[in-house]
């Protein structure tokens, strides 16, 4: 009886090994996805998005619109639903970029600003595609580096800030003396229409002839159209009224 005993004991101990080894995980088994967490400021009203937006499987929408009413048009308080992989386009550029935190100076437009500012008429930022981004001096030539091999759509370099925007990839360099930004940008740069979306560029000034400033004396004073760097708030010397952050090198 006591052999029968030990026996039927092994044999349910037996049994019960296998159910005790598969409730350990195995070796190479998938993590559970983590969650993606965004944490960017909208300079011009000194609001933040901070938290998670994406559980590894699926956007959350309450966290999308949280984001889009941060970046909403400060001039017009009007808010576009932002398109979520460009919060996707983000936070993997402040992954690469180790920025835990991320400046944002222009996110969705209404028409009014953007015709405000010299924006295209097809600019990504009017269906809230896209983000301008500060970095400080010293990041900015590799943050433009970074965007571009991301490949999650366009990319545009201006003195102060970037572009990032997530329709066809393409890049754009507005920068006085834009240094080299490898294989990525050269490639970006050569694809079929390489700089839509962008805002206008000042036209070279050319020195008016006699007869042109006489001509232009007669008509009525016209409001010159400016540049972005000129028309939007200068943060850097204090920003807009009630503007609550300053950043060095910014113009607008």
């Amino acid at each position: 009886m006591q052999r029968r005993g030990f026996v039927a004991a092994l044999t349910l101990a037996g049994l019960a090994l296998p159910q005790a080894v598969s409730a350990r995980p195995r070796r190479g088994a998938r993590r559970p996805p983590e969650p993606r967490r965004l944490a960017l400021q909208f300079v011009h009203t000194g609001a933040w998005f901070r938290g998670p937006f994406h559980n590894g499987q699926e956007y959350d929408r309450g966290a999308v619109e949280e984001f889009s009413r941060v970046v909403a048009d400060h001039r017009t308080q009007e808010v576009h639903l932002v398109d979520p992989p460009l919060m996707d386009a983000l936070w993997r550029l402040g992954q690469v970029m180790r920025a835990p935190e991320l400046k944002c100076v222009s996110g969705y437009r209404s028409v009014t600003s953007n015709r405000l500012v010299g924006g295209v008429d097809d600019s990504t930022h009017l269906i809230a595609k896209a983000a301008d981004l500060w970095f400080p001096a010293d990041k900015l030539a590799e943050a433009v580096e970074r965007a571009v091999a991301l490949r999650a759509g366009g990319v545009g370099a201006y003195p102060t800030f970037l572009h990032v925007d997530v329709g066809p990839i393409r890049f754009w360099d507005r920068r006085p003396a834009p240094p080299e930004c490898g294989e990525a940008c050269a490639v970006a740069r050569s694809a079929p229409g390489a700089a839509p979306n962008v805002m206008a560029a000042a036209p070279p000034r050319q020195p008016p002839s006699a007869a042109a400033q006489v001509a232009e004396a007669l008509r009525e004073p016209v409001r010159p159209r400016r540049t972005p760097i000129e028309i939007l708030p200068d943060v850097a010397r204090g920003g807009a009224p009630g503007s609550p952050l300053s950043l060095p090198g910014i113009g607008w």
